[in-house]
């Protein structure tokens, strides 16, 4: 099962983790009255809190996690991104490593091309 955790930070800003993988992000869509979400796979927690003083106010148990859908899209979207820029920094890493060893323009390609699709998670 997946775990997700959302933290409510200042400033517009929410940190999103799935299985203890984080990106921070805009906080589009969450309360400012959430606090922080838990969620297991089959059930969860709200820490409810006073948007004013930041103090928290209360828990409640959620069975559901369509409520938060909108940070499990934005962390996909977040790590598709991070993904893209991993794979392009390998390309790059081995191409710019080939060229300097004297290989041909394909052959820099093309160790350029195998260290980008051998990235395939973060």
């Amino acid at each position: 099962m997946t775990d997700w955790v959302i933290i409510n930070n200042a400033d517009g800003e929410m940190q999103v983790g799935k299985d203890g993988l984080f990106f921070t992000m805009a906080s589009t869509g969450l309360a400012d009255t959430v606090h922080a979400v838990h969620w297991d796979g089959s059930t969860g927690e709200v820490e409810n809190k006073d948007a004013s003083t930041g103090d928290i106010t209360s828990n409640a148990t959620i069975s559901s996690f369509s409520d938060y859908a909108f940070a499990e899209t934005a962390w996909n979207t977040a790590y598709t991104t991070a993904l893209n820029e991993a794979k392009q920094a390998a390309y790059d890493a081995a191409y710019a490593e080939a060229i300097a060893n004297g290989d041909s323009e394909a052959d820099a390609e093309a160790a350029g091309n195998a260290a980008r699709d051998a990235v395939t998670s973060l």
